[in-house]
């Protein structure tokens, strides 16, 4: 069975359809990729709001944080805490003593005055989100947001491709044929080419005298309501 290539229109019409799929694909997973990562994770997702942990954590960038486990005082570790005016601070520790631990954010230059004890630990840093995905994400929190999103989804989902409708109505006609013609599929179209049975540029010879006088009286038998075959019979 011969495969005919696809027509042009039918690739764009594809390739527009791949597009919208993935771009549909890509919004849904800005919109609640996020809730569905901690909900699996158990992790939260914070946003930097200050410069001291630059160039590590950029203003604006999204850290994730796991929930302490008792025993997160580690050199190096990057951890948030509640300091002594509710606030959430992430530092990193730069020394450990006993119950105790030093901590100092990576754009300071001196260390933090006030030790960190376990209690204080909210959370682990276990990873970062930069921008500006971090930023488009902050900018997905707000209702308005999300609610133009499902809108931008729906128009996505019912707005038509090119020359849809053309190929529906193509594909129908075509079944048609084939259940019709299921042998007749791939042959040519009548009309495709030149008809060679009846060439148009050939002269059509004069009627010999007898096959005159037999088309005559046949003419004439036909006009006062004898066909041929009744004639032929008797």
């Amino acid at each position: 069975m011969r495969h005919r290539p696809s027509h042009p229109r039918v690739v764009l019409r594809r390739v527009l359809g791949t597009g919208r799929a993935v771009l549909i694909a890509g919004i849904v997973v800005l919109v609640v990729g996020p809730a569905v990562f901690t909900w699996v994770s158990g992790q939260d997702m914070v946003r930097v709001i200050g410069g001291s942990m630059e160039p590590t954590y950029m203003l604006g960038d999204i850290i994730t944080l796991k929930p302490p486990t008792g025993d997160d005082l580690v050199l190096n570790a990057v951890i948030t805490i509640n300091d002594d005016s509710g606030a959430l601070v992430t530092h990193r520790i730069i020394a450990v003593n006993g119950d105790e631990a030093t901590t100092q954010g990576d754009a300071n230059n001196s260390a933090d005055t006030t030790p960190l004890v376990q209690s204080m630990v909210v959370g682990v840093v276990t990873g970062a989100v930069g921008q500006p995905l971090a930023g488009v994400l902050h900018s997905l929190e707000t209702l308005p947001a999300r609610i133009s999103l499902l809108a931008v989804i729906g128009g996505l989902a019912i707005l038509p491709l090119p020359g849809a409708a053309r190929s529906r109505r193509a594909d129908s006609q075509h079944d048609a044929q084939a259940a019709a013609d299921p042998h007749g599929a791939d042959q040519p179209a009548v009309g495709s080419g030149p008809d060679i049975s009846t060439p148009t540029d050939v002269a059509v010879p004069p009627r010999p005298a007898a096959d005159q006088l037999d088309f005559i009286a046949e003419l004439f038998a036909e006009s006062s309501g004898t066909t041929v075959a009744d004639r032929s019979s008797v």
